[in-house]
C-alpha cells in the first residue's frame, strides 16, 4: 500500500509540475485544458490516426457519427497524399482549405493561388465575393506589386490560358488583364488589356487612364491629350467648345484684297491662317480651332461677295448710261 500510495504522489506532483491541468465536471460541464509552455508549443496534440495518417476535431459529432452528421462542423489536417491539408466541413463539404503552401481555398481542396475562390455549379447563390470596408476613404481592396508598393505594378488576370504574369499569354484572345502600368512605358496607369491585341497594334492596352486624368484607347500614350484613340470614332453627336468668327465683320479687321489672296496662294499653296497639309498630316488638327479658321473663311467670302456685288451694281448702272446714250 504504501508504494502504491508514493506512486500516486508522484504521479501527481509530476502532472502538476509540467502545469498539464484538466478541470471536468459534470457531463455538461465544459473541459478546461491548460499549458505552461511557452509561444508556439501546442496545449493540445492530436495524432494522426493509426489507419489513414487523418487528424481531426469534430464539433456537434453525435455518438458513432463518421463525419456526415448533420449540424457537424469538422477540423481536419489531411495525409501526406493532400499535402497536410488543413480544412474546415461542415457535415460532409470542404469549405475552407490551407494547403502546406499557404494558399488559400474557399470550395475547394486544391487551391492554384495564395486565395482560390470555387463557386461550384451554383454561382448564382455561392459564386459571390463580397468586401465592405468601415472607411469611406480608403480602399476596400488593394493588389501591390510583390514589393509592395502602391505605385507599382499590380494587375487582376482574367480568363483561360492566365499565366505568371499579365504578358506570358502573348496572343491570347481568352486573357484580360486590369491592372496598373500594364504595356505602359511609364506613369501610374490604371489600364485594361488583351494580349491579342497586342499583336495588331503592339499594345496590348485597350483602355487606359494615367495619374493626370488622361486617357487613351487603342494606344498607351496619354501624354499630351485628355483623350487618344487609336483607331475610328463614331458618334451620335458631338458639342466642340468655340469662339465664333464674327470678328470679321469688325471694322478693324484687316482683309486680304484679292490681288493679295491670290499672291498669297500662289507663293504658300494654301489659304492665310489654315495650316498646310503635310502639317495637319503629321500633327492633326484641333476640331474647335479648325472650325472657327473654316468659319472665318465663310465669312470673308461673304465679305469679298458684297464687294464684288457692289462692283456689278456700279457696272450695271455704267452699262445702262451707255446705252442710254447710244442712238438707233
Amino acid at each position: 500500500m504504501k508504494r502504491l500510495f508514493l506512486l500516486s504522489v508522484i504521479i501527481y506532483f509530476t502532472w502538476n509540475t509540467n502545469a498539464q491541468q484538466i478541470y471536468t465536471g459534470s457531463k455538461i460541464d465544459p473541459v478546461f485544458i491548460q499549458s505552461a509552455n511557452n509561444y508556439y508549443n501546442e496545449n493540445l496534440r492530436l495524432f494522426p490516426s493509426t489507419t489513414n495518417d487523418y487528424s481531426s476535431v469534430v464539433l456537434g459529432a453525435v455518438s458513432g457519427n463518421s463525419g456526415t452528421g448533420i449540424g457537424q462542423w469538422t477540423l481536419v489536417r489531411y495525409p501526406s497524399t493532400f499535402d497536410y491539408l488543413f480544412g474546415i466541413r461542415y457535415n460532409s463539404t470542404d469549405y475552407f482549405n490551407i494547403a502546406n503552401n499557404g494558399c488559400v481555398g474557399v470550395g475547394t481542396k486544391q487551391p492554384l493561388g495564395k486565395l482560390h475562390i470555387d463557386a461550384g455549379n451554383n454561382i448564382s447563390t455561392n459564386g459571390k465575393v463580397l468586401i465592405r470596408s468601415s472607411s469611406n476613404s480608403n480602399g476596400q481592396v488593394q493588389i501591390l506589386n510583390p514589393t509592395g508598393a502602391e505605385s507599382s505594378i499590380g494587375f487582376i488576370g482574367m480568363g483561360t490560358g492566365f499565366g505568371n504574369s499579365a504578358q506570358s499569354s502573348e496572343g491570347d484572345k481568352n486573357v484580360w488583364v486590369i491592372g496598373t502600368n500594364i504595356w505602359h512605358n511609364g506613369g501610374n496607369v490604371f489600364g485594361i488589356g488583351n494580349k491579342e491585341y497586342a499583336t495588331l497594334t503592339g499594345d496590348g492596352q485597350i483602355l487606359g487612364v494615367n495619374s493626370n486624368g488622361n486617357v487613351t484607347i487603342g494606344t498607351s500614350d496619354a501624354s499630351n491629350y485628355k483623350l487618344n484613340v487609336w483607331g475610328k470614332l463614331r458618334a451620335h453627336e458631338i458639342v466642340v467648345n468655340t469662339s465664333g468668327a464674327d470678328y470679321v465683320f469688325d471694322d478693324n479687321f484687316q482683309l486680304f484684297t484679292l490681288d493679295e489672296l491670290e499672291l498669297y496662294i500662289k507663293e504658300n499653296k494654301h489659304l492665310p491662317d489654315l495650316k498646310p497639309a503635310g502639317e495637319m498630316q503629321e500633327e492633326g488638327v484641333a476640331i474647335g480651332d479648325l472650325q472657327t479658321k473654316l468659319l472665318q473663311k465663310v465669312e470673308e467670302l461673304t465679305l469679298y461677295i458684297l464687294q464684288q456685288n457692289k462692283k456689278i451694281h456700279s457696272l450695271e448702272g455704267k452699262i445702262d448710261k451707255l446705252e442710254s446714250n447710244v442712238s438707233y
